[in-house]
């Protein structure tokens, strides 16, 4: 347990029972955040950085109680682990879990056992077949009725991971409009779906927030920041950039990004799906990173396949290359998760749809196949798009 100036004390029970189901425990008490006085609801269960064998689950409890996490598959016995809430954020990690199974957990305080059970699954593992559901969205910490209206969407939609693409919390990332902006639109996912966000530029006043609300997978993957992180899930390798701190020459970014890139394995996870809040190509305003060419030839040879940004506010989808080119990636920005809309400023010849729509990007995808569909706030799907390993089609 890594020590702070709040320390969270984790009293497992039953260790000798986790260990002869073959499932380990890992404690860590997550970065400095405001005191829970100030805070009027608990916010979570949530999860984060789930993979094929662990989870993370977190709590932000608005009182000071003692809190057990119970846990189990089917009908087990439940496993318990002990959670003294001495700091504004806990956070359990299970670790040597089977992949591409559901486990049922429930937070107990006290002596109550009637608290309400979730459920979360883990990945598929490496090189599987199955199918995994990834919703995609950005620009939504707005809190208003389209907000709300979208994450009803994705909720119905039941992916098995989310991808957030920056600006979780209007307007500057505040930590006391996290409860309103970002856990209760999302309460119902966040228990059962794992969120790996990335940040956006109105997220990053109040950096500190975003670190001590989440924890990202960086350490697992190399990185030596929070702010950029790579992970596997299902057939796909999954890498979240900071735009903000760009991909100039020598930066830390650039050459934590090179490394990992090289190190993928594309026989077990043959899909690359990079994703970040500044989008590379737009017609709603013209991109303006310095860094904007050197990421588009990066991106290229090193043959990704799918580009996520959001930043503006509308759905936007660019083609592929022409056949007997260099394979590009599919550029896609959807930042219509809440914040009000922005319209097509601009012209590119390879734009194939411009959407102004509250929305989110649906991926489902296999070792052989990417599918995509775009829903609008009242369930509409208004774009499809499909990419074989081979050959991109409609």
């Amino acid at each position: 347990m890594k020590s702070s100036s709040k320390v969270v004390l984790f009293k497992p029970l039953m260790a000798l029972s986790a260990i002869a189901a073959g499932l380990g425990l890992a404690y860590w008490a997550p970065g400095e955040a405001s005191s829970r006085a100030t805070r009027t609801d608990a916010q979570g269960p949530y999860l984060q950085a789930t993979s094929d064998t662990s989870t993370s689950i977190l709590y932000r409890p608005a009182d000071d109680r003692s809190y057990q996490l119970q846990y189990r598959t089917g009908e087990a016995s439940w496993l318990e682990a002990r959670l003294q809430a001495t700091a504004s954020t806990l956070k359990i990690q299970l670790n040597n879990l089977k992949p591409d199974t559901t486990y049922t957990y429930r937070l107990v305080a006290g002596d109550n056992r009637g608290n309400s059970e979730f459920q979360f699954k883990t990945a598929p593992a490496p090189g599987s077949s199955a199918n995994i559901k990834v919703a995609v969205f950005g620009d939504s910490g707005s809190g208003d009725s389209h907000q709300i209206a979208v994450a009803k969407r994705m909720q119905d939609w039941q992916p098995n991971i989310l991808l957030h693409l920056g600006d979780i919390v209007y307007p500057n990332g505040e930590e006391v409009l996290y409860e309103e902006r970002f856990f209760k639109p999302y309460a119902a996912l966040l228990s059962s779906t794992t969120i790996f966000p990335t940040l956006g530029n109105h997220d990053l006043p109040n950096i500190h927030a975003y670190t001590s609300i989440f924890a990202v997978p960086f350490q697992q993957s190399g990185s030596p920041s929070p702010r950029f992180y790579s992970f596997n899930f299902g057939s796909a390798h999954f890498v979240a950039l900071d735009s903000n701190l760009g991909l100039s020459a020598n930066s830390e970014q650039l050459i934590w990004l090179q490394q990992d890139l090289k190190q993928r394995n594309l026989a077990l996870y043959p899909w690359t799906i990079v994703y970040m809040h500044h989008p590379l190509r737009s017609t709603t305003r013209e991109p303006e990173m310095a860094w904007r060419s050197e990421a588009l030839n990066l991106f290229e040879s090193a043959g990704v396949d799918l580009v996520l940004a959001g930043h503006d506010h509308a759905y936007q989808r660019f083609i592929a290359p022409e056949a007997g080119k260099l394979p590009s990636p599919i550029f896609i920005v959807s930042g219509g998760g809440g914040k009000k809309l922005y319209p097509q400023q601009i012209s590119d010849p390879q734009l194939a749809v411009y959407q102004q729509s509250f929305h989110f990007v649906g991926l489902v995808l296999n070792r052989h196949q990417l599918s995509l569909e775009a829903i609008d706030e009242q369930g509409k799907t208004f774009d499809t798009y499909r990419i074989e390993k081979s050959a991109a089609v409609n």
